[in-house]
């Protein structure tokens, strides 16, 4: 991760941030996986990239409905569907 911040390899940065996501969620370490999948979304969002904030909404709103935030499950849930609604009209 640091050698990718580094670099400047945001695209590189962002998978590994998921990755570390997913592990963090397959341990059920759900803050932890959280934090990365935020943190994933927000550089995919910085690099205007809609295909990976799509898929960084939906594992985030599945951690959060892990944890018992449905509410905010929901909205990234319905944030997930308006960009992939948005990638199909294109």
């Amino acid at each position: 991760l640091a050698v990718c911040r580094a670099s400047g390899d945001q695209r590189q940065e962002q998978d590994m941030l998921g990755n570390l996501g997913t592990a963090y969620s397959t341990l059920s370490q759900w803050d932890a996986a959280i934090d990365a999948y935020d943190r994933a979304l927000a550089l995919a969002r910085q690099a205007r990239d809609r295909p990976g904030e799509g898929i960084w909404l939906l594992d985030l709103a599945l951690a959060l409905d892990e944890q018992g935030q449905r509410v905010d499950a929901v909205q990234r849930m319905q944030a997930a569907e308006a960009v992939y609604g948005h990638a199909i009209d294109a």
